[in-house]
């Protein structure tokens, strides 16, 4: 029997077991006692002979009982990680002397990897106390169970034993792994003071921005007189404001679409790693990054900020995201904190109305949008009405593609670095377009 107990330290979990005889104990014992009544009844020297062995084992296993309850304690070391770093589990056992073997089964999963093959390891004990440590290692972002599988206690001959069963263990979350994606283009990586990448809104600023028609209030001292010479019409200079862009991240999880390889992503899983490795790159940009997430109700809008704390923030509302947990999301608070010349970066699998709509209505507002398409490149087709399915799905995302590039919306297809290099290079030459 299992029991838990208080323990003062956060993030550490203790409970209690007794001793019982083991199947192998009861079955010696049976068998033992069973030849031996045979023998004495049957005047049988040979069962005599076989039964005196394990009356033996028996008898020296009963006396080896151990008689302390046996008391667990199984901590995390840091239950907050990024995917693909190592964490370590500490098991803590108080036992009695006569406890001779200690078995771990950590339970391991395909997206919790332990450092030791099969996640079970057999120790001998001396003593009356063990402390172990164990490595484990998320493979993939979201929340993880540690210490779900068996911890066992045996004593001599295997007679009896203390076990502590499986349970909900230590709760673990594991952060999408940002990367800073290698652009090569230098044109989309102006040098800024505050941050790489000008803000867009006009202001006070040293940077230049353009020359345009001279409009009622503005600065005299803006007029840029050779273009006014030029052209017979006043022109002004005017300038970016000093401040960082402010990037925007639209991750929507309204739907999963599964990949044809188990090992493969979904696209919800895509998106999630696509805006970690793009909210990354520009935070080290010292950009402003913020994030909203269309179908998940228990994530809250991260308004834009900067700075290594604030991109903890976004990695980890990334990393709780629960899809379709919210069909029905209020389109209307996306317009929250965005300023005309803001870069809105959408990550969508192209599947849903309210999201496309949303973005297209974002762009008319002077806002710099783009997408991203996070769909797998392949699903599951064994079934032939799943091929039909994913067809008429595909040319309804490539309407939906063609809609948005009509738009001024530019659309790729998540990859890899490249994907967001093609992406801004197009936004570029979609800026200087409306200069012109």
């Amino acid at each position: 029997m299992t029991a838990p107990i208080r323990d003062g330290r956060a993030g550490a979990a203790t409970r209690q077991a007794g001793w019982s005889a083991t199947p192998h104990h009861l079955g010696v014992v049976g068998v033992g006692v069973a030849l031996a009544v045979a023998a004495v009844l049957g005047h049988r020297m040979d069962l005599l002979v076989v039964a005196t062995p394990l009356l033996v084992v028996a008898v020296l296993g009963a006396l080896g009982r151990p008689e302390r309850p046996s008391r667990l304690r199984t901590a995390v070391r840091s239950d907050r990680l990024r995917e693909g770093s190592t964490t370590t589990v500490t098991v803590d056992v108080e036992h009695d002397p006569r406890a001779e073997v200690l078995g771990v089964d950590l339970a391991p999963s395909d997206r919790l990897r332990p450092a030791v093959p099969h996640g079970a390891t057999s120790t001998l004990l001396d003593g009356a106390r063990h402390h172990g440590e164990h490595l484990v290692s998320p493979t993939v972002w979201g929340r993880h169970s540690v210490v779900r599988g068996e911890v066992r206690l045996s004593s001599a001959w295997a007679a009896h034993s203390s076990r502590f069963r499986a349970g909900e263990g230590h709760r673990l979350l594991a952060l999408p792994s940002p990367e800073r994606l290698p652009l090569r283009s230098d044109q989309l990586r102006p040098a800024q003071q505050l941050g790489r990448h000008l803000s867009r809104r006009a202001g006070e600023g040293s940077e230049f921005a353009e020359i345009r028609p001279f409009r009622p209030g503005d600065r005299v001292r803006r007029i840029h007189w050779p273009t006014s010479v030029r052209t017979g019409s006043l022109h002004v200079r005017t300038m970016s404001a000093e401040q960082d862009a402010q990037v925007m991240l639209l991750v929507d999880v309204l739907s999963d679409i599964p990949h044809a390889d188990p090992g493969a992503p979904s696209s919800v899983e895509a998106a999630v790693q696509a805006a970690a490795h793009v909210a990354g790159h520009f935070s080290a940009a010292g950009d402003r990054v913020g994030l909203r997430v269309l179908g998940d109700a228990t994530i809250l809008p991260v308004a834009a900020g900067t700075g290594g704390r604030h991109l903890q923030r976004l990695l980890g509302a990334l990393a709780t995201v629960d899809p379709a947990s919210d069909r029905q999301p209020d389109v209307q608070q996306l317009s929250l904190g965005l300023t005309p010349g803001s870069l809105l970066l959408a990550l969508t699998p192209l599947t849903s109305r309210v999201v496309v709509d949303a973005v297209v209505a974002l762009s008319r507002r002077g806002l710099d949008v783009a997408c991203i398409d996070v769909t797998p490149t392949a699903t599951t087709t064994d079934e032939d009405v799943e091929a039909v399915a994913w067809r008429l799905l595909t040319l309804e995302r490539l309407r939906t593609a063609d809609l948005l590039e009509r738009e001024g919306i530019p659309v790729v297809a998540w990859q890899d670095a490249s994907s967001v290099e093609e992406l801004l290079r197009r936004l570029q030459a979609r800026r200087e377009r409306a200069r012109a």
